[in-house]
């Protein structure tokens, strides 16, 4: 009886650590585009963006738990593209992006860039 009520307490207590750990999100359907919208756990923004024909698709924005701006970029059918901005600590990271591959990155710190 011990090993059940054990094993009942250890598989209830595993699935409400694993809901806990989990972000949640929303979806909605925008002219032919799926809006997806992702939460922290604590309940702030994640990440926001649109998925078209099951590839994400256009401006893409993520946000850390307490929900500051870390990335924002543009997707087109699957792959990254254009300029994406990073923030990180004090510093702007700009990336060039050409068909899913990084073709120019600058770090912007202080008014200063470097290439």
């Amino acid at each position: 009886m011990k090993k059940y009520l054990f094993l009942m307490f250890f598989f209830l207590g595993f699935f409400l650590f694993a809901q806990q750990e989990e972000n949640y999100f929303t979806q909605s359907e925008i002219g032919g585009l799926i809006k997806y919208t992702q939460y922290h756990k604590n309940g702030q923004l994640y990440q926001t963006g649109y998925i078209r024909n099951n590839k994400l698709h256009g401006e893409w924005t993520s946000y850390d738990q307490k929900g500051n701006k870390i990335s924002i970029g543009s997707y087109k059918n699957g792959k990254k593209t254009s300029k994406w901005f990073f923030w990180k600590d004090n510093s702007l990271i700009e990336v060039d992006f050409i068909d899913n591959k990084v073709r120019k990155t600058v770090i912007w710190t202080d008014s200063k860039s470097t290439s």
